[in-house]
């Protein structure tokens, strides 16, 4: 099978910018070759977030995921309704333009790049290895 280059940025939660401190909340995927963009995002699992950042609240960072999670989804459901021939040159435009530099608490990590044989195990993957942290992988 065909190895397709995937980019991908780690989403990061960072209440107290100026600490610079933060905890991977998610992983955002695409893959130009095919237009695919996925995103996974911790929402349920919060007391890992809040032990970490003391006095914060489940209710603030249920609410900055949720905001975070439906421009993501914004974004998904804008790269699959447009049509043309050059899919790659979008994906690559819209996955840039969600992760840029930003003020606010949910950030993104640098784009990075992995070659898989499927982008929507290859999500599955890293999310596992940043995020759920339930099972030791290789990256």
């Amino acid at each position: 099978m065909t190895q397709l280059a995937c980019r991908y940025a780690l989403v990061r939660f960072m209440p107290h910018s100026d600490a610079e401190e933060f905890v991977n909340i998610g992983i955002v995927v695409a893959c130009p070759q095919t237009g695919f963009f996925g995103f996974r995002l911790e929402a349920q699992k919060h007391k890992r977030v809040t032990d970490f950042f003391e006095g914060l609240s489940p209710e603030m960072y249920s609410a900055a995921v949720l905001v975070m999670s439906g421009e993501l989804e914004r974004v998904k459901r804008q790269l699959e309704r447009q049509q043309g021939d050059d899919i790659a040159a979008r994906t690559r435009a819209l996955f840039e333009g969600v992760t840029h530099a930003r003020e606010a608490q949910v950030k993104f990590s640098k784009a990075r790049v992995a070659l898989a044989d499927s982008p929507e195990a290859e999500l599955d993957r890293l999310y596992k290895h940043y995020v759920d942290r339930t099972s030791p992988t290789s990256v």
